[in-house]
């Protein structure tokens, strides 16, 4: 479960993805992103701004609801009320992030480890997307990022709490993500798997 991240700046992330000038020209995000805050998506439409935890169009609590979605599980997405309808319409998106970050806890207490790009690179999350409308009328992007079990992740394995499951996000490479982006549920499966090329250490 991944619950903390940090985008990168705007020009960065611009540059390394190809966009246009005018991508996210006037919005802005905070340096680390929790649920329910601000962070950048990319989608077949464009870049977004939107709120870390996926609101769908039924809850009744409004971006309140993404408290609780923020991780989507690879294995149920298809079927959760909160998720299906994104995953079989195909509102997936990228995430980036220069780093997310998982509790260590080989010291018998919660370390915070930042992993990333073992080359330093901005990653693309695999995510979900919808936009949520409120009552007066204004649309807000909402997002997910997907998880995979990471039991056996060499990696991946040394976080979260003793005894319990194993998660890691999805990292899209190269023409996956064109492939996340525009490709069949069929193509968008075949990606969701463990990622490889990380690296990691714990928070400063």
């Amino acid at each position: 479960m991944c619950t903390n991240y940090r985008p990168g700046a705007r020009d960065l992330l611009r540059g390394h993805f190809e966009l246009p000038e005018s991508s996210w020209a006037n919005d802005a995000w905070a340096e680390e992103i929790w649920p329910m805050g601000r962070g950048p998506i990319i989608h077949a439409g464009g870049a977004s701004v939107g709120h870390f935890g996926l609101v769908p169009f039924w809850a009744k609590d409004g971006l309140k609801f993404g408290k609780h979605t923020y991780n989507a599980r690879s294995e149920t997405m298809a079927e959760k009320p909160s998720f299906r309808d994104a995953w079989k319409r195909g509102q997936r998106c990228l995430i980036p992030a220069v780093w997310f970050c998982e509790p260590n806890w080989e010291t018998g207490k919660a370390v915070r480890w930042r992993i990333h790009d073992e080359h330093g690179e901005p990653l693309a999350l695999a995510g979900l997307w919808t936009p949520w409308r409120d009552a007066e009328g204004a649309v807000h992007p909402t997002y997910t990022m997907v998880t995979v079990n990471a039991d056996a992740h060499p990696l991946m394995q040394r976080f979260h709490r003793p005894g319990e499951e194993k998660r890691s996000v999805v990292v899209l490479r190269g023409e996956e993500r064109e492939q996340w982006l525009r490709g069949s549920v069929v193509q968008a499966q075949a990606l969701v798997k463990t990622p490889e090329g990380l690296g990691a250490e714990p928070l400063g």
